[in-house]
């Protein structure tokens, strides 16, 4: 089975089969540690602060890993911390990625000078979008929560009501993301039609920014089909009883997008656009000593904006 919903199952059938399986639940709960420290160092060496949604997220999927292990050992514990953990914190980590995911694009925006081409205003769209994230992670949250009540061990409604609330968070996600995507690539399209003077200048690999965002955004939104598709399903359904599907549609996904943002680290952007600070290269550092703002073209700031906030 999934044993995102380990509780839940175990409401119905407590048997070994219901156990997750530990050594999975290890091994990405060491991935996702090694990655995230990995992001870690690199956030705190660039200050890139506005990629700590992002670095949360990384926390939150060893820590829901470590707390899946310990569901193999229901007698153990007299709590039901780990399963709270496990389904929380699992459930709701890309929530987090998709926030800085929104956050990143923003800086692309100001990057090229393309404010004119986002039908939504640059500092709009990261609001509106970031806003929505918020949204979804307190409806997943609270369907979570609902899951792994005491309520949901013993009454099968509950556990029907959480998926219903969990469905409606993950429908949200996947629509907010729908339109952000869409959002990005008719950006793209204007970009390529009406170029500006930054977007043409060598020094501004705004293109990899781009296509990273696009990438780590598909993966996202596979998870969320695939989270959806499962409660949708049931507890009796195939994807809910077998494990394996949420490590390849959910977890190795979640971690291929933290690998991309740590190999093509957003830091780039905040060095070009601020024209200084440390840029992420792996584990290696250079220093950036030019900006958008240099002889090579001139950027104009949007009208209210505070410089500081890129």
């Amino acid at each position: 089975m999934s044993s995102n919903t380990t509780t839940a199952a175990n409401t119905n059938n407590n048997n070994n089969s219901d156990l997750p399986n530990v050594p999975a639940a290890c091994l990405f709960a060491v991935l996702f540690f090694l990655v995230t420290m990995v992001h870690t160092y690199q956030l705190f060496r660039t200050r890139t602060w506005w990629l700590l949604p992002f670095l949360i997220g990384g926390y939150l999927e060893w820590i829901g890993f470590i707390n899946r292990a310990l569901t193999a050992y229901p007698n153990t514990f007299t709590s039901q911390t780990p399963d709270i953990l496990n389904v929380l914190f699992i459930l709701i980590a890309p929530v987090w990625f998709a926030a800085s995911i929104y956050i990143v694009f923003g800086r692309i925006i100001i990057l090229v000078d393309g404010h004119h081409l986002s039908f939504v205003r640059q500092k709009w769209l990261t609001v509106i979008f970031v806003c929505s994230d918020i949204l979804c992670f307190l409806i997943q949250a609270g369907g979570a929560v609902i899951l792994t009540s005491n309520s949901a061990k013993t009454n099968q409604n509950t556990v029907n009501t959480a998926k219903t609330v969990i469905d409606i968070g993950l429908v949200a996600q996947i629509v907010a993301f729908g339109i952000f995507i869409v959002t990005a690539i008719s950006f793209h399209w204007r970009l390529t039609r009406r170029p500006t003077g930054p977007s043409m200048s060598a020094e501004v690999p705004w293109r990899k920014h781009l296509y990273t965002v696009y990438l780590t955004s598909s993966l996202i939104m596979v998870r969320c089909i695939f989270r959806l598709v499962e409660y949708v399903t049931g507890t009796k359904g195939y994807i809910w009883q077998h494990e394996a599907f949420s490590y390849v549609f959910d977890s190795s996904l979640m971690l291929f997008v933290m690998v991309i943002f740590a190999v093509n680290h957003p830091s780039e952007i905040r060095a070009i656009i601020t024209g200084q600070g440390k840029v992420v290269q792996g584990l290696r550092m250079k220093s950036h000593a030019s900006s958008v703002n240099s002889t090579t073209y001139e950027l104009q700031p949007e009208a209210g904006e505070n410089p500081e906030y890129r």
